[in-house]
């Protein structure tokens, strides 16, 4: 068994230095379509593996560079763990892949903005309780109070993605209204508590989420529940709370 397994590599690599092309199960004398083609055989569980790594293992990695742009990992996020370095914007397992340019890992999801469920381009708005300014990505705060708190921060362009803070990045005492679903119809936004402590939410009945402890985060869909106009409904799409 071992030699027919030698053998293979060995003729692949062949055929993969004449042809620049890979064929795994195609018909004999069949040129690869692309540079790998792969035909699935019945009986057998078909599909290609990714290489799987917690996320704790992949936060001690740092082999990942500009050479590495575009390359596909799967993540498994534990309760416990959280991302740091390149791997701070993940939150929950999924697939990733490197950003060279950017220099941090990304979801698989993130790719495209707007129309699709959980998929979006980040625009990040700072929140901070103790001030009372949502800082977008550019220009000045804007002021709020938590009764107008989400109607304020949905009306900023593109926003989607918000981080919440507190002097001294510290939650104690902070008290949260949940985000009401009719004012991000047709939008995935990403809800991150950036300090230390547990943001608790005012209205307990959305989808059993009471809080977020810290870094921890959740991405939510808001989808018309007939037709194009609200009433609305959250959707969970993923996170750790």
């Amino acid at each position: 068994m071992k030699k027919k397994v030698i053998t293979a590599i060995i003729m692949m690599g062949l055929f993969f230095g004449a042809n620049a092309q890979v064929g795994i199960n195609i018909p004999d004398g069949t040129v690869p379509k692309a540079t790998l083609e792969i035909v699935g055989n019945s009986g057998v569980a078909d599909g290609v593996l990714i290489p799987r790594i917690t996320l704790t293992n992949l936060n001690n990695k740092s082999a990942y560079d500009g050479d590495r742009n575009g390359t596909l990992i799967f993540v498994t996020v534990a309760q416990s763990e959280v991302g740091t370095g390149k791997a701070v914007d993940i939150a929950s397992t999924g697939f990733y892949y490197y950003d060279g340019p950017a220099g941090k890992w990304k979801s698989t999801s993130s790719a495209s903005s707007g129309g699709s469920y959980g998929s979006f381009t980040p625009t990040l708005v700072t929140i901070n309780l103790t001030t009372g300014q949502a800082i977008p990505p550019s220009g000045s705060g804007i002021s709020f109070t938590l009764s107008n708190l989400w109607s304020v921060v949905a009306g900023i362009s593109g926003a989607n993605y918000f981080e919440f803070t507190a002097a001294s990045n510290d939650a104690t005492g902070y008290t949260i209204p949940f985000p009401e679903a009719a004012l991000f119809k047709d939008r995935t936004i990403y809800i991150r508590n950036a300090g230390n402590g547990t943001y608790y939410f005012s209205d307990t009945s959305n989808m059993g989420i009471t809080g977020l402890t810290n870094m921890s985060a959740i991405q939510l869909y808001s989808k018309p529940n007939s037709g194009d106009n609200c009433p609305c409904t959250w959707y969970s799409m993923g996170g750790r709370r």
